[in-house]
């Protein structure tokens, strides 16, 4: 392992496991004790501010020293994009980094899009408790799936031949790890179909990378676009509305969304999501799903609060912060099979 990727593992293994999570500005902000999450406790403050959100009022963050934090320090709060391969990268013949227990015998394996590379922090965290070895596979924009890559450019959607390539020979190099576990993920996106058959080929291909169990192949499901329809991100909003979330507002200070906005629904990326689901349970895989814990899931007109549990959710309109995917870790941690 290079130099770079020695370093940022001591980086990121100073990250404490949950109960010292950072929720500044970036991963250098001011930590603050915090308890372990759960699925109950999650779902109450969701819940709680959807209550809220149901009559006039408000509900106010300007207290909180660490959303102001999180606030004035939007977009800087992530991995490190040294864990991330950019667009030009063409070989995946050697993880982004490796994370974890450097040392072990035990290889675990985080592979996909910057939607996996997002995880890595809170994966690097469970690997370190489990004495695990993590071997970061992401690449921008590149599908793990076998599916005909693209990406943007101009605002146009125009071939990426570099991700083909590099999501060929990262497959290869995952295989010859004999990973104990295979965690992926991805930005939710394509035709459905095509993307229903890919799902189930490369369930197919990673299950034998782990030794034959589907269950240690670990889809860690989208997470929602966040883009405001006024075009206005949820931390802009609350840094020009003094810190507020405010009922029956206009679009621009509202500072939240619905579950149905945030699944671009009834577009085509809720459909795509659900086809994903119904691929990736056929073919036996362990599904981590998210969307809980940062939206009411049962109905499209559900609330997506811009904070959760006094934690700033969102690196940009399409990712989740480092700091608050290490303070979900305990949620990610408990669904991962036993053996």
């Amino acid at each position: 392992m290079n130099a770079r990727a020695q370093n940022l593992s001591r980086r990121l293994a100073g990250l404490v496991l949950v109960t010292s999570v950072i929720a500044g500005a970036s991963a250098a902000g001011a930590a603050t004790s915090s308890p372990s999450p759960t699925v109950a406790s999650v779902t109450a403050d969701i819940n709680s501010f959807a209550a809220q959100m149901t009559r006039p009022g408000y509900v106010s963050y300007a207290s909180s020293v660490a959303v102001k934090q999180y606030v004035a320090g939007h977009g800087t709060d992530h991995v490190p994009f040294a864990c991330l391969s950019d667009f030009p990268v063409t070989s995946g013949s050697s993880p982004s980094c490796v994370l974890g227990s450097l040392t072990s015998k035990v290889n675990v394996v985080l592979y996909g899009d910057s939607h996996a590379w997002q995880w890595a922090g809170a994966l690097n965290n469970i690997a370190l408790a489990r004495g695990w070895k993590l071997s970061v596979f992401s690449k921008a924009s590149c599908q793990p799936e076998v599916v005909t890559p693209l990406q943007y450019a101009n605002g146009m959607l125009v071939p990426y031949p570099a991700c083909g390539s590099w999501r060929s020979s990262a497959l290869t190099a995952i295989a010859a790890l004999k990973p104990k576990y295979v965690f992926f993920s991805e930005f939710t996106a394509g035709t459905t179909p095509a993307l229903s058959v890919a799902i189930t080929s490369l369930a197919s291909t990673l299950t034998t990378a782990v030794g034959g169990d589907s269950k240690h192949v670990i889809w860690i499901r989208s997470t929602p676009l966040m883009a405001m329809s006024s075009g206005v991100s949820l931390t802009a909003c609350l840094a020009r509305n003094n810190y507020r979330a405010t009922a029956n507002a206009a679009p621009t200070s509202r500072c939240f969304m619905t579950y149905g906005t945030a699944m671009n629904a009834p577009s085509h990326l809720d459909l795509v999501a659900n086809q994903e689901a119904a691929a990736a349970t056929s073919a036996g895989l362990t599904i981590i799903d998210p969307m809980p814990w940062l939206c009411q899931t049962t109905s499209l007109t559900g609330y997506c609060p811009p904070v959760i549990l006094g934690h700033g959710p969102y690196f940009d309109a399409f990712h989740i912060t480092n700091s608050f995917a290490q303070f979900m870790a305990p949620l990610v941690n408990a669904l991962i099979p036993a053996k």
